[in-house]
């Protein structure tokens, strides 16, 4: 019985050294040494590499897959170039991003290509640095989002305000604009309506008012045809005064007047009487140069009143018509009376009185309310089917004088709370077939029109 015993117990004492052997062995085994640190590595880029189209105020910044050491993120190791030259700008590091911004000090050209540049001295925050350069590069757009709205942003003015922009800078190929305009953000912002305006002119004046007592979302488009870019603005806002606005009246005095005979010299200026119809036209220049800037229409009054002896040929299809260059007078006829013979006529006279003859349309208020904006000196022509003699400033009747009347609002009245988009009252433009817009002179003249 001994001998078994005494091998189990050999056993035993074996598979201890054994144990301990191997054991001793495993813990004495050398450490492992740590992975070096690796220089920084660019995870993303905006804009991305060889985009086209950029936005002229892009946001630039690079993303990487480790943490930099931010004394390194400087303009000493950042650049933005034009060809070689650097340009100004500010570089921030934001550590919860692991991102570097550059934001250029300058505006950027259109279709320009810009490169971004890192130094190989970036380095992470374990020193490791960039060792070569990094770079990429854009091209701009060709065309200025839009800027500089009027109405301004989020302002209160006239329902016959016009629009105007600007950000249309010169860019090979011709600049096209597009105005989205209605009740509802909504549409505007997605273009779910059609544009109200599509032309080469960066002011443009509606021929019907916009939303009274409430608000207007407009944005404009523009379009380079030449290299195919399409750019949409954002969406502007301005509002009407409320239903219980305060309104006040100024009468304007006529500062020029007179009239003249068609293909002839003949006519008269400061004349006692105003000649229209039968081959005669006349016109007024009245004193809107006078009122202030900032003067907000509600409504515009007109009135031309003819002498005794031509009451019966009243209203006679007299209408009043734009003109696009300064009226003026000679000692002998009136000089300038250029008008936009296919679209400028902007009200036709309605009989108010047994001579008096008014006109009162949101077209020639619209005309006007630009006017006032743009301190033109502009005059009003008026023709007749019939001929008609009316009395002037300088007439035997000084009561039946030409006179214009502006009515102007002189506060704002309650206004209503806010309507979340898509919820505005009304109808967005255009509520029957395209909005009506101003006409443009046909010659390019300097007009109200145009800026």
């Amino acid at each position: 019985m001994r001998g078994p015993r005494l091998r189990f117990t050999s056993l035993l004492l074996a598979a201890g050294l054994a144990s301990a052997w191997f054991g001793c062995t495993k813990h004495e085994q050398p450490p492992v040494a740590p992975a070096p640190a690796l220089p920084p590595e660019v995870r993303a880029v905006s804009p991305a590499p060889r985009t086209v189209f950029v936005p002229d105020v892009p946001d630039i910044w690079a993303e990487f897959e480790q943490n930099l050491d931010p004394l390194s993120v400087t303009t000493q190791n950042v650049y933005l170039k034009h060809d070689t030259v650097r340009l100004p700008i500010t570089v921030t590091w934001d550590p919860a991003t692991r991102r570097i911004h550059v934001k250029p000090q300058v505006i950027l050209g259109l279709l320009t290509t810009y490169t971004v540049e890192f130094s190989p001295n970036l380095a992470t925050v374990e020193g490791v640095p960039l060792g070569t350069a990094y770079l990429w590069q854009f091209t701009t757009t060709s065309v200025r989002l839009p800027s500089a709205p009027f109405p301004a942003n989020r302002s209160v003015e006239s329902p016959f305000t016009s629009l105007a922009w600007a950000g249309n800078e010169t860019t090979p190929g011709a600049l096209t604009y597009e105005v989205y305009a209605g009740n509802d953000s909504v549409l505007v912002a997605t273009r779910g309506l059609p544009f109200f305006y599509r032309g080469t002119r960066a002011l443009v004046l509606p021929q019907v008012r916009w939303l009274e007592h409430g608000p207007t979302f407009w944005s404009v488009t523009i379009e380079n045809a030449t290299v195919g870019e399409r750019s949409d603005g954002p969406v502007w806002r301005f509002d009407t005064p409320a239903a219980d606005a305060p309104v006040d009246s100024v009468v304007v005095i006529a500062t020029g007047y007179g009239y003249r005979r068609a293909g002839t010299n003949t006519g008269g200026c400061q004349s006692s009487e105003l000649l229209t119809g039968g081959g005669y036209f006349c016109g007024v220049v009245w004193a809107l140069f006078g009122q202030p800037q900032t003067m907000r229409l509600s409504g515009v009054r007109m009135d031309l009143t003819a002498r005794p002896a031509y009451a019966d040929s009243l209203p006679g299809g007299v209408g009043a018509w734009m003109t696009i260059a300064n009226m003026a007078c000679n000692f002998t006829a009136l000089t300038s009376f250029t008008t936009d013979e296919v679209n400028g006529h902007l009200a036709t006279g309605v009989l108010i009185g047994p001579r008096t003859v008014r006109f009162e349309t949101d077209t020639l208020i619209t005309h006007i309310q630009a006017a006032i904006r743009l301190h033109t000196y502009f005059g009003y022509l008026f023709r007749a089917k019939q001929a008609i003699r009316f009395e002037s400033p300088q007439g035997v009747e000084p009561a039946a004088a030409p006179v214009l009347k502006l009515y102007y609002f002189t506060g704002n009245g309650t206004m209503s709370a806010e309507r979340p988009p898509g919820s505005a009252r009304g109808q967005s433009y255009p509520a029957r077939g395209p909005r009506p817009i101003f006409p443009l002179d046909p010659g390019r003249v300097q007009s109200v029109n145009s800026r």
